[in-house]
């Protein structure tokens, strides 16, 4: 939630977000505490599908992030910053690669894991 008053200045600067396919801002943390176990291996990447289409719950969480990035920058980053700092350099990005990569690496069907990363990420 550290990140929820960047957020807000990002959307009250354009008053638009891609946030809210399946959940709102103030769900992030527990949706990205569920990666983080899926990750960790402390439970099922099963469960992903309790919170809906497992790309639209990383479309929200990754658009948050995103989304917060442009407040807390102060120039208009380049193309595929915000998305390289949070695959890269975030724990909720590893956690998303992590878990597409389990889910590849136990069988899941590739349209359920593969969206949730872009390839460029999912290896690095």
């Amino acid at each position: 939630m550290g990140l929820r008053p960047a957020y807000e200045r990002q959307l009250a600067a354009t008053g638009r977000t891609v946030v809210g396919k399946l959940f709102g801002p103030g769900q992030v943390p527990d949706v990205v505490g569920a990666f983080v176990r899926i990750a960790e291996g402390s439970a099922p990447w099963q469960d992903l599908a309790a919170l809906g289409v497992p790309r639209l719950v990383a479309q929200d969480v990754r658009g948050y992030y995103e989304e917060a990035a442009m407040a807390l920058s102060d120039h208009v980053p380049g193309a595929n910053q915000a998305e390289a700092w949070f695959f890269l350099k975030t724990a909720a990005g590893e956690a998303l690669r992590k878990t597409a990569l389990r889910m590849r690496d136990e069988g899941a069907p590739q349209q359920d894991w593969g969206f949730i990363v872009p390839r460029t990420y999912l290896e690095a």
